[in-house]
C-alpha cells in the first residue's frame, strides 16, 4: 500500500484568524488523502484541535504577542522584537527536530516565517507580502518590507489568499512589486459556506485579535449596545457577540435583546453569521474573507495603529464595500443607520484554486 503523504499545517497564534483560515486547507488535505498534522502553540491550536479532533496536535514555541494599553502598537512591537526573533529560532529548530522524527513530506506555515526548511517544500500562506507602514513611522516601509522579503523567499512556494486580478480583497498587501520569486493566487480561502436561513437577529459581533485589544473593543461595544438599547425607544435592535475565547464555554444574557457567547465552533459561527442582517468586527484578513464568502454587510472598526486592518478598513471604505468606524469615535446609531449604502463584495470564488495548488505541491512530493 503507498505510504499517505504526511503534512504539517502550522498558523501563527495571533488572534484566530490564521487559524481559521487554515480549516479549509486541511479539509482540502484530507479530501486529497493526506495525513495531516497540526503544529502550534496557544489559541490558535486550541481552535483546530477543537475543529478537527481526531488529528494528532504538535506544541510548537511560540511568542504570544501583545497590544498595548496605550502608547503606540509600533514601539511596543519593537520592544518585543528580540522575543519575536528568538522565537522564530526557537520553532525553525524545534521544525527540523520535527522534520526528522516524523518523516514529514511537506509544511504549510501560516505566517510562521520560522517553518522553513531545505530538506522538504515548505509553503509560505501570506496575504501581506507588501507591509503598509503605519502613519508616522514611514520610514520602517522600505527596511521591513526588505526583511519581509527575505523572510519569504527562505520558503519553497507563497501562497497568497486572495484573487490576483484587480477585483480583489487585499489590495496593495498581496498586490505589490514586493511578490516573492514563486507567488501564486489560492483565492480568498474561508473555513465557512453560504446557504439560505432565516434571520435570527440584527447585529452579531465577532471578536479576536491579540489582547488587551480585544477585551478593550469588547467593553466598547458592549456599553455601546446596552446604551443604544435603552435609550432607542421604538427602535428594537436584536444582538450577539461571539468574543472569541476558545479557552471557555460560556453565554451570558445582558438584556432580552443582547446575549454574548465566549466562542463558536464553524458551523455554529457559520449559522450565526447567515441569520444576522450585519456583522461588527475588526477587519482582519481572514475575517474579511469570511464576510466575503458568506456575501454578508459589515462594519469594520480597525485596532488602532494597526497599519494593515486601517489600510483595509479604508480601502473597502474608498471602494464602496464595506463601512468602517474608528475604535476612538464609534457611534453605533449612525454606523447601523449607513452600513447599507455599501455593496459588500460580490465577486464568488467559483474556481479550485486552493484545490488546483495544493494538488500541485503533492505533485511535488513524488
Amino acid at each position: 500500500m503507498k505510504r499517505k503523504k504526511k503534512i504539517i499545517v502550522a498558523p501563527l497564534n495571533w488572534g484566530l484568524g490564521h487559524a481559521s483560515r487554515c480549516i479549509p486547507v486541511i479539509r482540502e488535505l484530507l479530501k486529497q488523502e493526506v495525513n495531516v498534522l497540526i503544529a502550534g502553540n496557544g489559541g490558535s491550536l486550541l481552535l483546530l484541535q477543537k475543529e478537527f479532533p481526531s488529528l494528532r496536535c504538535i506544541l510548537l514555541p511560540g511568542h504570544t504577542t501583545r497590544y498595548p494599553v496605550t502608547g503606540h502598537l509600533v514601539w511596543n512591537l519593537i520592544f518585543q522584537l528580540p522575543q519575536i526573533i528568538l522565537s522564530g529560532i526557537r520553532e525553525h529548530r524545534a521544525i527540523k527536530r520535527i522534520i526528522r522524527d516524523e518523516d514529514i513530506d511537506a509544511i504549510i506555515s501560516d505566517n510562521r516565517y520560522g517553518l522553513y526548511s531545505d530538506k522538504i517544500p515548505c509553503i509560505l500562506i501570506i496575504h501581506q507580502v507588501f507591509l503598509m507602514a503605519p502613519k508616522g513611522f514611514k520610514w520602517l516601509g522600505k527596511p521591513a518590507n526588505r526583511i519581509n522579503q527575505y523572510l519569504i523567499n527562505k520558503f519553497y512556494c507563497c501562497w497568497i489568499p486572495d484573487y490576483e486580478g484587480e477585483e480583489n480583497l487585499s489590495g496593495d498587501l498581496g498586490h505589490s512589486s514586493f511578490l516573492p520569486k514563486s507567488t501564486n493566487y489560492i483565492g480568498p480561502i474561508s473555513r465557512l459556506s453560504f446557504y439560505q436561513t432565516k434571520k435570527k437577529r440584527d447585529v452579531l459581533i465577532l471578536l479576536s485579535g491579540p489582547e488587551p485589544q480585544r477585551s478593550f473593543i469588547e467593553k466598547i461595544l458592549t456599553q455601546k449596545i446596552l446604551e443604544l438599547i435603552n435609550n432607542s425607544s421604538g427602535i428594537t435592535f436584536k444582538f450577539l457577540m461571539v468574543r472569541g475565547i476558545p479557552e471557555r464555554n460560556e453565554t451570558i444574557e445582558l438584556h432580552p435583546n443582547f446575549s454574548k457567547v465566549d466562542f463558536m465552533n464553524s458551523g455554529l459561527l457559520n449559522e450565526a453569521i447567515l441569520s444576522s442582517e450585519v456583522v461588527i468586527t475588526r477587519p482582519g484578513y481572514s475575517t474579511v474573507m469570511d464576510i466575503a464568502a458568506l456575501q454578508k454587510k459589515a462594519i469594520f472598526i480597525p485596532t488602532p495603529d494597526q497599519a494593515e486592518q486601517e489600510y483595509l478598513s479604508e480601502y473597502y471604505f474608498q471602494k464602496k464595500l464595506y463601512y468602517s468606524e474608528s475604535q476612538s469615535e464609534i457611534d453605533l446609531k449612525r454606523a447601523l443607520e449607513n452600513y447599507n449604502n455599501f455593496s459588500g463584495f460580490k465577486k464568488v470564488n467559483d474556481k479550485p484554486l486552493l484545490k488546483n495548488q495544493i494538488q500541485w505541491l503533492l505533485e511535488q512530493l513524488d
